[in-house]
């Protein structure tokens, strides 16, 4: 293993151990606070969970990159989650999009604003991601 490789999985720990942290202080935040109760912080709730699989995916990787295993059987099982979980990621951010465009554009029809239907399309988007 050369110096790159070693920087760049050691970089992609410190960068993931980050981004977990983070997620965690978000979640705490939400949980704590009934004021962030709202159809937006919702969203932005789902794509840090997005973010925190992705996150504990990408350090699990570094992980084994650092230990210079070779290709052991488990590599196509982490190179799938670590897609499946950039793509839920993605996937969220579209969701946020569509929020957005059904607040601004279509401000006349409120159902499309409310708790239940966000929590309809998170679900959707929940199992179309993992589909």
């Amino acid at each position: 293993m050369d110096v790159f490789e070693t920087l760049s999985s050691v970089l992609m720990i410190i960068c993931s151990i980050f981004g977990i942290i983070c997620a965690f202080i978000f979640i705490l935040i939400v949980a704590t606070h009934r004021q962030c109760h709202t159809a937006t912080i919702l969203l932005v709730l789902n794509s840090t969970i997005a973010g925190l699989i992705a996150n504990i995916t990408c350090i699990c990787q570094a992980i084994y990159q650092l230990m210079n295993i070779g290709n052991d059987k488990l590599c196509i099982i982490r190179g799938l989650l670590l897609q499946a979980g950039t793509g839920l990621l993605y996937h969220t951010l579209c969701v946020q999009a569509l929020h957005r465009l059904f607040v601004t554009v279509y401000s006349t029809r409120p159902y499309l604003q409310t708790k239940r239907f966000n929590i309809f399309i998170v679900i959707i988007q929940w199992i179309f991601s993992i589909t």
